[in-house]
Formats: structure tokens, sequence, C-alpha cells
């Protein structure tokens, strides 16, 4: 007996069109799409075709800025690291090519991208305190220096 939710079943991924299919289930997909699980995981997960998914992500980005805000900023880390890993691939391949000037630069910025997606810092900011000669002597003599 089929499921009261399938229109027609094709191996393990069941059918639906967008209206006729389960709020609950839709719901289910949304979440699992803000939670950052992909198209093909997500459609795993529900026993539907990736273009359903698809097409259920894309109805509730055209309609709904709350979950567009949620969907990107769960997406947009990967995604920005797929970019800047295509890019340093292309920068590896030509960089012979590349004039000395501006390598010192893109190296640079590769640096601080690495340095800041692994957590680190990329400045170091001192704080430096100029003495004058005497605040260097009243220091030496136990004096307090007015700073």
């Amino acid at each position: 007996m089929a499921d009261e939710d399938t229109l027609e079943t094709s191996g393990q991924k069941n059918r639906f069109t967008l209206a006729q299919m389960p709020e609950q289930k839709r719901l289910a997909i949304l979440e699992s799409l803000t939670k950052g699980h992909g198209l093909v995981n997500t459609a795993k997960q529900f026993g539907v075709s990736d273009h359903t998914v698809q097409s259920v992500r894309d109805q509730e980005l055209a309609e709904n800025p709350r979950f567009a805000m949620a969907y990107y900023q769960t997406r947009l880390p990967a995604k920005l690291l797929n970019i800047a890993a295509q890019g340093i691939d292309q920068i590896e391949k030509k960089m012979d090519q590349i004039p000395a000037g501006a390598l010192a630069i893109t190296v640079g910025v590769a640096i601080d991208k690495f340095l800041s997606l692994s957590g680190q810092s990329t400045q170091v900011v001192e704080h430096r305190h100029v003495l004058s000669s005497n605040d260097a002597r009243s220091a030496l003599s136990g004096d307090v220096i007015d700073v």
C-alpha cells in the first residue's frame, strides 16, 4: 500500500509537486538546509529528489527573507572557502606569470586570509610608551611617573 504522501514511487525516492508536498516535510527540508546540510544530503534524508529540495529552497528564498538570511549565513563560509581554494589553485598554477610586485601582495593577502580562517590574528597591535629622559630618571629612582 502506497504512503498517502507519495504520488508515484520510482526507486527509493518519493516524487512530489511542491503544492502536494506535506507541510511538515517541507518545513523539515528547510530546517535541514538552515543547519548547513547540502541539497544531496537533504534529499537522501527525506527520500526526495535533489530537484525537489532545490525547488523548496528556491521558493522559500524568494518568499522568506528570514529563511534567506539563515540559509546564507550557514552556507556562506563554505562557499567562500571553496572560492578561496579555487583562487589559490589558479594563483599556484600561474605563479611564474605574476609580476613580482603583485606576487608579494597576493602572497601577503593569502597569508592573512589563511590566518583569519584558522582563527589566528592577522595583525599585532602594540602599545608603546615613550619615556623622556626625565621620566626615565624618575622611574630608575623609584618615583611615580605621570602618564
